[in-house]
């Protein structure tokens, strides 16, 4: 399992409230090691897969809600809605 679209990383210094409000089912994913796990972390294409799969499971309005609600503790949530705004679910 592997944080997707906001990390550990993104909230490290964060408090541990709201740390672990990065652990939802939209925001995890399982990838492989290797060479999913290296696309997932460097760059956009791995992103935007882990958004799609993301996005067969849960809508757009529940990952952009959750974005809204943690941006009060996350800073970077406001960052991250902000570049999940412009995909269009099919």
């Amino acid at each position: 399992m592997h944080e997707w679209l906001i990390t550990r990383g993104d909230v490290e210094g964060v408090p541990f409230e709201w740390q672990m409000q990065i652990y939802v089912p939209w925001n995890v994913v399982i990838c492989h090691e290797g060479k999913c796990h290296q696309l997932l972390q460097h760059g956009n294409e791995g992103k935007i897969l882990c958004l799609e799969d993301v996005l067969s499971y849960h809508s757009k309005k529940t990952i952009m809600s959750w974005l809204i609600i943690i941006s009060e503790g996350i800073s970077i949530a406001e960052e991250k809605a902000k570049w999940l705004q412009p995909y269009r679910v099919a």
